[in-house]
């Protein structure tokens, strides 16, 4: 199967499918993690620790995604549609608030301005249960 990547699409056969970078995805995830535990009590060491464990959690959960076929991967550089929230806020819509805060923002461009992983659901992750 042919895949073509092209600002952040992919298209397999007749699908059409959005590529997302395994970072801003285990970014997603820690904030998720940072609002729903009291991280209060850990040292500065220990949250990186914890964040670090997150993201590692987010590849293995993407190598058994593509381990049974359900996603397709490659390391490349992240598409800029991946990264337009991240900036000032002048590419948001009105009303709509950035989703990481400054330095999160800025450290995840950084991650994404370099090669990383990337991911796409393949036309099984698509199919009817």
């Amino acid at each position: 199967m042919r895949y073509r990547l092209t600002a952040g699409l992919l298209r397999l056969g007749g699908h059409l499918a959005f590529w997302s970078a395994v970072p801003r995805l285990a970014e997603s995830v820690w904030e998720s993690v940072k609002a729903n535990f009291d991280l209060d009590f850990l040292s500065p060491l220990s949250l990186m620790g914890l964040w670090g464990r997150v993201d590692n959690d987010v590849e293995h959960i993407f190598d058994v995604f593509e381990a049974l076929g359900a996603v397709t991967t490659v390391q490349d550089v992240a598409s800029e549609i991946l990264s337009m929230d991240l900036g000032d806020g002048t590419m948001l819509p009105s009303g709509m608030e950035p989703p990481f805060e400054a330095g999160q923002a800025a450290a995840l461009r950084e991650r994404l301005a370099k090669p990383a992983r990337v991911v796409a659901l393949t036309p099984l992750a698509w199919a009817p249960a």
